[in-house]
């Protein structure tokens, strides 16, 4: 009568001393992983943000204009960059309205308040300030 087959474990069944090679070896893989992973994301959340701007710009571009005068493109992207404002006003009418002070749409007026700071340095530093 046939002996059965030994099962050998496998590699991945067995465990791993925690200062072996091999774990640091899979520490370093999985470091890897996760650093490739977040350079993805922050690359597509990039190029999501810079799609959103060039969308908004295709809208309000006037298409039978062929070329923009420096003061008309200037005009256009401070429309552009007080695209928020009705937004702003609605949060201030909202901390306005009640005796206490209202933290309720902190976070959004911050967000909003930092993408204008940072688009207008944008704006400032790469020239066509007018």
């Amino acid at each position: 009568m046939p002996k059965a087959p030994k099962v050998k474990l496998s590699q991945e069944k067995k465990l791993i001393h925690p200062n072996s090679r091999k774990a640091a070896q899979l520490s370093k893989q999985e470091a890897h992983r996760n650093r490739v992973q977040r350079s993805l994301s922050d690359t597509t959340k990039k190029l999501e943000l810079l799609g959103q701007k060039l969308r908004w710009y295709q809208e309000h571009v006037d298409e039978e204009k062929m070329q923009y005068t420096r003061e008309e493109a200037c005009e256009l992207i401070n429309i552009y960059l007080h695209r928020f404002d009705e937004e702003l006003e609605q949060i201030e009418i909202v901390h306005s309205v009640g005796k206490r002070k209202s933290e309720q749409h902190r976070s959004r007026s911050d967000v909003i308040r930092m993408t204008l700071e940072r688009e207008r340095a944008d704006f400032d530093t790469q020239g066509l300030v007018g």
